[in-house]
């Protein structure tokens, strides 16, 4: 199965879910259609969740078609739910659908006495690269069972009598079994403070994107080293997700004022990309340094040069060799790329933006700024709204520091004992 995504002719985006021979969905599409999109949702939240309905369909194929069995009043097994729980801890390609089982060794005579070593040395090691961390697998699961909610309630109003109320039961005793065995997100901001690049990375990957720098990861060419430069110490120094970068268009760059305007521009016919660009929420206003306004002009002299001989036209900043503006999969591939700097493994770009929030939150504490104010900020520049909460999870790891400071004190005079004096 897979996801297509497309663009009408009125800009709108939508994706749909696709079997192997192409034909549509039916159910999945259709709780798309009705449910997800009604609700206002984004292109790229309906896309990510029909992912997740794939994945349930590639765990239960009996889940394509339930129909025959929500007409019986019956609902899934304690055996389907389980081996679904355990599938959704796997990277999309391991996923094994229900009943598929491995074949099994021959049986093989052994001696009776055996060295531990060399069976511990034949015991097979499990592979972290084929499963998800547990913020992924808590999403996959809540999106499948908002599916088969749904797909169930379609099926429940229909009924009548005795099996209406049988599959209500069999449907709530199935939520709660999952939401039993299902770990849960600790949102708590003292305890998931987003990580960020630490110093010694940044400076590596500061050196490493300069144009000329040796360890530069890119193809020689002068228009991809500056563009993709751009990007990253956008990214870094100003803290805008990927689709808001991909979003720029020339006109929201002011020169006399040196301030780039990040918008949203929901559905924009002019932007032929199926995923979705721009801010996910709001706008936002930047103002941009001396060194970063510097790059920004080589790459827009460079950018012309390369429509010119392209014959291409676009209102987007950052754009293709092939003069199109640049794709989502493009800018992942581009950061990806840097993977192969040392210290650099698990660069993401996302990564970039928690990394600009902890360096903001960071000097604004040393400037000896309220964490109030601080958060304030935060949601201003990086495009928050007004009730977000996110700004706390990077400030969370200094609000309580007077707190901690003075617990220390107080310990240290009512046990005296214990701490006879401080060590030098």
């Amino acid at each position: 199965m897979k996801i297509v995504n497309f663009v009408g002719t009125d800009g709108e985006r939508f994706a749909v879910l696709l079997h192997g021979d192409g034909i549509p969905d039916y159910w999945a599409n259709r709780w798309a259609v009705e449910h997800l999109r009604t609700n206002g949702q984004a292109a790229n939240s309906i896309s990510t969740k029909l992912r997740a309905v794939a994945l349930l369909y590639r765990a239960l194929p009996v889940a394509s078609d339930l129909t025959p069995r929500l007409a019986r009043g019956e609902w899934l097994t304690v055996a389907e739910t389980d081996h679904l729980l355990q599938q959704l801890s796997r990277r999309a390609e391991a996923v094994r659908a229900y009943g598929d089982e491995v074949a099994p060794i021959a049986p093989k005579r052994e001696r009776k006495v055996v060295s531990l070593e060399k069976m511990r040395s034949k015991l097979k090691a499990r592979d972290d690269g084929e499963f998800v961390d547990t913020n992924t697998k808590f999403l996959r699961t809540l999106f499948i069972c908002e599916y088969l909610g749904w797909r169930a309630n379609q099926q429940i109003v229909a009924l009548r009598g005795a099996k209406k109320a049988v599959l209500a039961e069999a449907v709530a005793q199935v939520d709660a079994y999952i939401d039993d065995h299902t770990a849960k997100i600790n949102n708590d901001p003292r305890f998931t403070s987003p990580k960020g690049l630490d110093k010694a990375q940044q400076g590596f990957l500061l050196e490493a994107i300069k144009p000329d720098s040796p360890n530069n990861p890119w193809k020689k060419d002068r228009f991809i080293r500056v563009r993709n430069q751009l990007i990253v110490q956008l990214m870094l120094a100003t803290g805008p997700r990927r689709g808001g970068v991909l979003g720029i268009q020339t006109g929201d760059f002011d020169p006399l004022t040196g301030r780039l305007q990040i918008v949203r521009r929901k559905d924009d016919p002019a932007d032929p990309r199926p995923v979705q660009t721009g801010n996910k929420k709001g706008a936002s206003l930047i103002s941009l340094d001396y060194g970063l306004i510097q790059i920004l002009k080589i790459y827009l002299i460079l950018r012309h040069k390369l429509l010119v001989r392209k014959k291409r036209q676009t209102s987007y900043l950052i754009i293709s060799s092939e003069g199109g503006a640049l794709e989502q999969s493009s800018l992942n591939y581009i950061v990806r790329a840097l993977r192969a700097i040392p210290s650099l493994e698990d660069i993401h770009p996302h990564l970039l933006r928690h990394t600009w929030a902890s360096n903001f939150v960071e000097f604004a504490v040393e400037r000896g700024e309220d964490i109030n104010t601080i958060e304030e900020d935060l949601r201003w520049l990086g495009g928050w709204s007004q009730r977000s909460d996110m700004p706390s999870h990077y400030t969370s790891a200094y609000r309580h520091q007077s707190a901690e400071k003075r617990s220390l004190v107080l310990q240290e005079k009512l046990v005296p004992l214990a701490n006879p004096r401080k060590p030098k």
